[in-house]
């Protein structure tokens, strides 16, 4: 999730809660039972998708475009706040075969899609 700690910077942690389970049931929705979800650590998650890459770029992108379609609603007269993530997306077996390769591969293209700017979806490199 991108800028997350603002969240829990300017709301609280409690309220950072909220939000993360706003994300979550926003893009649970959009996913079938065969694209598990799982939180990796603090505002990271991994998402499973038996897809080509072309494919799988187009899956994360309808999700990202959801996501940010729905802001998060903090309560308590406080002002929505919009919500988008970065991606990073590994294929197999083209950028690895074992879940260490496609993970490293994952996070290099998610720090690539941050240093653009956030809120996109890069499943290549780019140098």
């Amino acid at each position: 999730l991108d800028n997350f700690r603002h969240i829990n910077e300017d709301l609280g942690y409690l309220v950072g809660d909220r939000a993360l389970r706003h994300a979550v049931k926003v893009l649970r929705l959009e996913l079938g039972r065969d694209e598990p979800l799982m939180r990796v650590g603090g505002e990271e998650f991994v998402l499973i998708l038996r897809m080509p890459l072309g494919a799988a770029w187009e899956r994360m992108e309808h999700l990202r475009r959801q996501l940010e379609a729905k802001p998060f609603e903090p309560g308590d007269g406080l002002d929505a706040r919009p919500m988008s993530f970065s991606a990073g997306i590994a294929c197999s077996p083209q950028d690895a075969g074992q879940v260490s390769g496609l993970m490293r591969i994952a996070d290099l293209r998610l720090n690539g899609a941050k240093q653009a700017g956030r809120n996109r979806v890069m499943a290549r490199d780019y140098h």
